[in-house]
């Protein structure tokens, strides 16, 4: 019987125990599998097209926005120390709100605006409510007053407001924010963490996995040369199907 570091040469892999143990959990799928360093396409029956490509990831590595962004439309096979595997599917996303966008034109040159106003001079959706008043956030106060900020996680914020969403803190998901796809919803449709550079990917499956346990989706927002974009990462336990 041919040894582990026999197998594991034979295949090309150059000692990568994380991707030669993807490669058998996908085999013993009963998948056809072409492997280019650790990246790995598969196909479910022969002659069929291609599928693709799935992205190891060590639980401890690291990706960067960029990447993260580009890989949409992949797979990511996360592999942790004890070599269990998690999958993961990357998709672009544009997401698309149905709340009206109602900031008060006054506002705009009001630039010593105050946490708490008037509760008829702000949109109905946006503070928190206390005797007639508002109490407003920060990310509101710039939203309301144009204030040009370059904060990545406000120009997020500013970005899904304008696409329709009302977005509160995410703080208790351990996220930068919680979208609500219109002031009439009782639950928010996605949490949203903004990216800023890297991240490693336990973080990444940890806010996946309480986006799961809330019934909500997992967006992540990097800010690149070409605008905000956002990446939509969910669990999968099957791939789909030749074509």
């Amino acid at each position: 019987m041919n040894s582990l570091p026999k197998i594991v040469s034979a295949l090309e892999l150059n000692d990568d125990l994380e991707t030669f143990f993807v490669f058998r959990e996908l085999k013993s799928k009963g998948l056809q599998l072409k492997v280019h360093g650790r990246t790995i396409f598969y196909r479910k029956k022969s002659g069929g097209r291609m599928h693709g490509p799935i992205i190891v990831i060590k639980e401890s590595e690291t990706i960067s926005d960029i990447d993260l962004a580009r890989s949409a439309g992949g797979l990511y096979a996360a592999i942790d120390d004890d070599f269990d595997i998690t999958m993961f599917l990357s998709e672009s996303f544009v997401p698309i709100g149905t709340n009206p966008l109602d900031r008060p034109g006054f506002v705009e040159n009001n630039m010593d605006m105050a946490r708490i106003v008037d509760s008829q001079s702000v949109p109905p959706w946006m503070g928190h409510d206390i005797g007639g008043f508002k109490v407003l956030t920060n990310y509101e106060i710039s939203y309301l007053t144009g204030r040009a900020r370059t904060d990545p996680d406000l120009e997020v914020y500013n970005d899904l407001v304008r696409r329709g969403f009302v977005v509160k803190t995410g703080f208790k998901y351990g996220c930068n924010f919680r979208a609500y796809a219109g002031p009439s919803s009782e639950h928010a449709e996605f949490l949203v963490h903004v990216l800023t550079g890297s991240d490693q990917w336990y973080k990444i499956s940890r806010a996946v996995r309480v986006a799961h346990g809330v019934r909500k989706k997992m967006l992540f927002a990097s800010k690149l040369e070409s605008g905000i974009t956002y990446t939509l990462i969910s669990r999968i336990r099957d791939f789909p199907e030749d074509s």
